[in-house]
C-alpha cells in the first residue's frame, strides 16, 4: 500500500520500480524528494488517487534486480555511481547531442535544451569523479565535504530541471508520426538519459550524501 504521506525519495528507495511512474508524472524524487506524495501531487495539480493507483501497480511488480541502496557501503555507492551511471552517461551525452543536432531544423528548442544539458552535466560528472567522491571516501575534512555536497546539490537542481524540461519538449518521448530514424533514436536515448540521470542524483542525494549530512560515519 502506497501512503500519500511518504516522501517521494523514500518511495523510490523502498520500491525502485515506482521511479518511472514518478518520472511520467514529472514528480521530482531527487532534489524535491523530501516532499510527500500528497504534497507533490498537489503542487502539480495531479489526481492523487490516480497517481497512487499507478504507483501501487508498479510497486506490486516483482523486480529481481532491485537493490536496497541503503545497504551498500560508501565505497560501493561511489563505485556504483561511477561505473553504472557516470561511464554510460559520458558515452551517451555526446551521442544524444549529435542526434539532436541532426534534427535541429525540425526540433530547434529540443536541440538547444540537449546542448545545454550536456554543458551542465558533463563538467558536473568530472567534478564528482575528481573532487567530491574522493572527499566522501576520505572524509578527513567534514566542513569541506559538506561544502562540496552543497555545491553538487546546486548542480543537481539545475540538471534535474533540464531533464524534466526535455520530457515536455519531447512530448513524453512519443515519436511523432513519420519521424525519421534520427528522431526515433534521439527520443529513445533521451528516455534512457532521463532515467539514468535521475537514478544517479537520487542515489547521491538520498543515500550517499545523506550519510554525511546526518553526521553518520560512512561504513
Amino acid at each position: 500500500m502506497v501512503s500519500p504521506t511518504v516522501p517521494l525519495a523514500t518511495l523510490v528507495l523502498d520500491h525502485p520500480s515506482v521511479a518511472q511512474v514518478l518520472q511520467r508524472y514529472r514528480l521530482d524524487f531527487c532534489c524535491d524528494g523530501h516532499q510527500t506524495l500528497e504534497e507533490a501531487a498537489r503542487r502539480r495539480a495531479l489526481d492523487l488517487e490516480l497517481v497512487t493507483s499507478a504507483l501501487e501497480e508498479a510497486s506490486a511488480q516483482p523486480d529481481l534486480e532491485a537493490l536496497d541502496l541503503r545497504t551498500l557501503t560508501t565505497r560501493e555507492l561511489v563505485h556504483r555511481a561511477t561505473s553504472l551511471h557516470h561511464l554510460p552517461l559520458r558515452r551517451t551525452v555526446p551521442l544524444v547531442q549529435a542526434l539532436a543536432d541532426q534534427v535541429k531544423a525540425q526540433h530547434p528548442r529540443l536541440a538547444e535544451a540537449v546542448e545545454a544539458l550536456g554543458a551542465a552535466l558533463l563538467p558536473h560528472l568530472e567534478d564528482e569523479s575528481q573532487v567530491m567522491f574522493p572527499a566522501l571516501l576520505s572524509s578527513s575534512d567534514r566542513a569541506r565535504t559538506l561544502q562540496l555536497i552543497e555545491l553538487a546539490d546546486r548542480d543537481h537542481r539545475v540538471i534535474v530541471e533540464q531533464v524534466l524540461a526535455l520530457r515536455d519538449l519531447a512530448a513524453d518521448y512519443v515519436t511523432p508520426a513519420g519521424a525519421c530514424a534520427s528522431t526515433r533514436s534521439l527520443f529513445n536515448e533521451l528516455r534512457w538519459l532521463e532515467t539514468d540521470v535521475l537514478a544517479l542524483i537520487h542515489l547521491e542525494t538520498h543515500v550517499l550524501q545523506a550519510r554525511f549530512r546526518h553526521q553518520e560515519q560512512p561504513p
